[in-house]
């Protein structure tokens, strides 16, 4: 399985495992069986609503065109570069850079499956996916994204500690301030967090991460407030984490 270093924000880079097209296929699918679905239950809600009048194949027609038209995009956009099918198979689309994708960059990814997925009848997108190393479509290429396996661990390892030691910590910009109120027992403690959560994403780890972002705010301040998302949240665990190992080193 093919893997990746994501260099984040922070200098501290972050392998993942690539998704392979087994599942990319899969995902696909699945999502083509969501809208087939949908458009099933939709045809029947109307007919039986409007008793198979002209009227109700015209609504009909106004409500599916644009969720099967984007579908793709706006569920990538809205769920963190994730749809129904990527959720099920666990995987989702992330930049390079690692930062969290943009309109823009589901928008380039959506417009470039004419060509990746539906002309070329998939033949394209599995050359170029197969083809390099960083797992990229044409839509990927474009927009600066891969896809990656979500479900897993993400360590530091002792090479990306050695790193961020070699930062010049005088001149380095934190983000995140009075970072001597926090002990090395407190930081293993939200790196252990953001571990658990990451294998089990469920409610009650997910109240255990906003609760210890609540009781950061107390201790340390930050320029930036996190986004209301789990991953936007994670990160800004991950970025408090790595900017403690350089402060303290």
């Amino acid at each position: 399985m093919n893997r990746i270093e994501i260099n984040t924000s922070q200098n501290v880079k972050i392998e993942y495992a690539i998704a392979g097209t087994h599942l990319r296929g899969i995902a696909l699918f699945l999502d083509i069986m969501v809208i087939f679905f949908s458009y099933m239950l939709l045809s029947y809600i109307f007919s039986f609503a409007f008793m198979n009048s002209k009227a109700a194949l015209y609504i009909l027609f106004l409500v599916l065109t644009p969720f099967v038209a984007f579908y793709s995009l706006w569920s990538e956009f809205l769920f963190n570069g994730q749809t129904l099918g990527k959720k099920i198979t666990g995987i989702q689309v992330i930049r390079l850079d690692g930062e969290e994708p943009t309109f823009f960059d589901s928008f380039n990814r959506w417009a470039m499956r004419i060509l990746d997925i539906w002309f070329s009848v998939f033949i394209l997108g599995f050359l170029l996916i197969t083809g390099n190393k960083k797992g990229q479509r044409l839509g990927d290429i474009i927009a600066g994204t891969t896809v990656i396996l979500k479900n897993q661990d993400t360590e530091y390892r002792l090479e990306d500690i050695l790193k961020l030691n070699q930062i010049d910590k005088i001149n380095y910009e934190f983000t995140f301030g009075s970072l001597e109120r926090l002990s090395e027992s407190d930081v293993l403690l939200i790196k252990n967090l953001v571990l658990r959560f990451r294998r089990h994403r469920n409610a009650g780890h997910r109240k255990a991460v906003n609760e210890m972002i609540e009781k950061l705010r107390t201790v340390i301040t930050f320029d930036s407030e996190p986004r209301n998302t789990d991953e936007s949240k994670i990160k800004f665990l991950n970025q408090l984490i790595s900017q403690f190992v350089i402060f303290t080193r």
